[in-house]
């Protein structure tokens, strides 16, 4: 396998590595800035700017580091910026507001309201704020601080240290030591309830690396590099391929297309840990970190384009996350626990609806099931082996020509009775809806509604930039 001629396809992460060290290389910081406004308008609200010098000759670099949370930061960078109006407020779709403002605002109030089980420790009055220091000529720290009511102290949570040369960010806060046996250690006098300030989560002294294309405008590599504890166990990494929940050293790779039967990078299967089955949710948990003490953290790569991690395959002491397109954009979280990890992660990308009853049942689907009598004999088969079946899931194969929101006219002429006939043996049928319109010019003015509801002189319709 080799890297692909054209350098807008799909790089495999053992491939695009290795290419890393021929990258520009800032190292040292030239300015930070920061605010203690709380208007929402102040894109330094909660945030520290960096200027970072120019490698080689070439310009200053821009990155963005902003609390989302008191226990939630973002990592923006882009060596295509040139000043701090380059970050725009807007979010992507993954996250839950459409605005980055609206978010940190909306977070505050959420926080106060929720009374799940897991959820963050606020009561009514509680609110919180930044605090931002030059402890010296070479080091900043940009501190999240929480208030239980109005004219409440402050108690710090989360420390973002950010060092000049070289550029590094080391995050620190209070951490809570795990106890075997709290209530023996009380009855002797120990206090169990002892915090210690300890680092949970710092870049390497390279923070950052990125190519561009000076033929490809599109193309923005670049590469965040973070420091791997040697105890530390690694969660989640969204759907890939592999044999064990907790992932050893290994490449990942992300890029949201049909990988059908998992073959069509490695040739392994899903068996194999580099294997990218079928969607992307670069997202995972690192567990253990600092032992004897309750920490976990997240780490979520908001991008919709290639993503690569290296987890400490070429060097077992560092985590290298690459985006190969637009900007660097990454979620940190620190948490006590699991449960409330990911309170804090669903309260940014969205909690499911609780789920109907009927989905407790078994439940089948299969991509071939091509038309009525396919599906009347699994179901068949089913009741005359006495297996439960609650459910039939039905794929493309329901569709007019691989069409969304159509049917077959000829394998399934007539879908009321069709599934009139699964509800009268107990079934709930559910049917495909994939995110692409298909669009032919024999169809004839196909999805002509949809043309025409859709404003041909929106900004965000790319027939019309």
């Amino acid at each position: 396998m080799s890297v692909p001629d054209d350098p807008l396809n799909f790089i495999p992460a053992d491939l695009f590595f290795p290419t890393v060290p021929n990258f520009q290389k800032p190292t040292e910081v030239v300015t930070v800035e920061s605010s203690e406004s709380i208007k929402p308008s102040d894109p330094l609200r909660y945030a520290a700017h960096i200027t970072l010098g120019g490698v080689n000759g070439d310009s200053q670099t821009q990155c963005l580091v902003q609390f989302v949370t008191p226990l939630i930061w973002r990592i923006r960078y882009d060596p295509k910026y040139t000043s701090l109006s380059d970050f725009e407020d807007t979010n992507t779709r993954t996250i839950v507001r459409d605005t980055f403002s609206g978010l940190v605002d909306g977070l505050q109030q959420e926080y106060r309201d929720s009374d799940a089980r897991n959820a963050y420790p606020a009561g009514d009055g509680w609110f919180w704020r930044t605090s931002f220091k030059q402890l010296s000529t070479d080091h900043w720290v940009l501190t999240s601080n929480e208030y239980q009511s109005l004219h409440g102290t402050a108690t710090p949570k989360t420390s973002l240290h950010i060092f000049k040369s070289p550029f590094r960010i080391v995050a620190t806060r209070k951490l809570k030591t795990l106890e075997a046996d709290t209530s023996l250690l009380q009855s002797v006098g120990v206090d169990t309830t002892s915090e210690l300030e300890q680092i949970i989560w710092q870049t390497t002294d390279q923070t950052f690396s990125y190519q561009q294309n000076a033929d490809i405008d599109a193309i923005n590599n670049i590469v965040l590099n973070v420091k791997k504890p040697g105890p530390a166990e690694y969660l989640g990494f969204g759907e890939q391929g592999g044999k064990t929940v907790l992932k050893k050293p290994s490449y990942l790779n992300y890029f949201c297309y049909d990988n059908f039967n998992y073959l069509k990078v490695y040739g392994q299967g899903a068996l194999d840990g580099r294997e990218p089955l079928y969607q992307s949710s670069p997202f995972y948990l690192e567990m253990n970190g600092t032992p004897t003490y309750q920490n976990v953290t997240g780490v979520m790569v908001d991008n919709y384009s290639q993503v690569a991690i290296d987890l400490g395959k070429n060097d077992s002491n560092i985590i290298s996350i690459a985006t190969r397109f637009n900007t660097f954009d990454a979620y940190i979280l620190t948490a006590d626990d699991v449960p409330a990890m990911i309170w804090q992660y669903t309260s940014i990308v969205g909690r499911p609806k609780l789920k109907p009853r009927y989905i407790l049942g078994h439940h089948q689907g299969c991509y071939g099931y091509a038309n009525e009598g396919t599906v009347y004999n699994v179901v068949n088969a089913y009741r005359g082996s006495g297996i439960p079946l609650d459910g039939m899931h039905l794929d493309v194969d329901f569709q007019e020509r691989y069409r969304t929101f159509t049917s077959s006219r000829v394998n399934f002429p007539d879908p009321k009775r069709f599934f009139g006939n699964l509800k009268k043996q107990g079934i709930k049928a559910c049917t495909n809806i994939t995110p692409i319109l298909t669009l032919r010019t024999v169809d004839e003015g196909a999805y002509k509604a949809l043309d025409a509801f859709w404003d041909q002189k929106d900004p965000k319709n790319p027939k019309t930039k």
